[in-house]
């Protein structure tokens, strides 16, 4: 069993700020700046984790203050907005997260699966060709990103939040999503072209090491309205597949809880389920 709650150490500096334990290696709650956050909306971001340590070990009435403590120095630090991602096996403390401010405003479903390409499955697109991305084509993906997300009342995220986010702020988020990653080296595009425009995308970035094996990351995926009927979700991803310099890798492909047809895509392909989390957010104290 853990010490006893006063043993918690509160560690801070100017900006961070965390409380560990004796009994664990890592921090348990840790607030931290969001630096390329801050920098893009032009006010201060921050995030705030409880590790999951804490979540099996401790209870809410724990929780609480030192969730108070850590809120305090936030707002010291006139910190606007702080975002905490929440394992759902912790959904047990929302309650105690909303009565410190904390509103729920996303989900992410995480498939994390090993993939040997040489028995995956292929999907062809029954309409339009494949073919990597280029710089020709970054103007009708930039168009397709903002149909399919920005102007499409039917996809909701935190980023399109008017409680948070301005709609030029979300527009700006979303085609910067895209133009940063454009030319990243560690990045590779798929597109459908069809009737000489571009119909979808797909995109991975190369991330960290697991099991000696490469991890590619799904980071964002469009498909105009008239070619989802064809799985053109699964054959972009495919596609980029045999793109790649390894016959075997992991993928981590994470959408939104409310994504449906995504969903269903991912257990088509026979991806594998890692997690569900819930995002959080809350305002600066004393804000509308």
């Amino acid at each position: 069993m853990p010490a006893a709650d006063n043993a918690f150490v509160l560690r801070s500096d100017q900006q961070k700020a965390s409380f560990g334990h004796p009994d664990f290696p890592e921090p348990l709650l840790t607030f931290a700046p969001k630096t390329w956050e801050t920098g893009f909306f032009k006010r201060p971001f921050a995030t705030l984790e409880i590790n999951q340590s804490f979540l099996t070990s401790f209870d809410t009435a724990t929780l609480k203050p030192l969730l108070r403590k850590l809120l305090r120095h936030a707002d010291e630090q006139k910190t606007t907005l702080i975002e905490l991602s929440l394992d759902s096996r912790g959904f047990g403390v929302i309650p105690t997260l909303e009565a410190s401010g904390f509103r729920l405003v996303d989900s992410k479903v995480c498939f994390f699966t090993l993939i040997n390409r040489r028995k995956t499955e292929r999907f062809n697109p029954e309409v339009g060709s494949l073919a990597m991305a280029t710089p020709a084509d970054l103007p009708a993906i930039i168009e397709l990103t903002k149909t399919s997300f920005c102007q499409n009342p039917a996809f909701f995220s935190r980023f399109k939040h008017r409680g948070y986010f301005s709609e030029k702020e979300s527009e700006n988020y979303y085609c910067a999503w895209i133009t940063n990653h454009f030319d990243d080296p560690l990045s590779l595009m798929a597109v459908l072209r069809d009737k000489d425009t571009v119909q979808g995308y797909f995109f991975y970035r190369k991330g960290k090491v697991h099991d000696d094996l490469p991890v590619y990351k799904g980071m964002l995926a469009a498909v105009a309205p008239p070619y989802r009927q064809y799985k053109s979700h699964l054959a972009l991803q495919t596609f980029l597949f045999d793109q790649l310099p390894h016959n075997r890798f992991f993928v981590d492909n994470t959408t939104q809880l409310t994504n449906f047809p995504i969903l269903k895509n991912h257990i088509t392909a026979q991806r594998q389920l890692k997690s569900v989390t819930f995002v959080l957010y809350r305002k600066q104290f004393g804000q509308d």
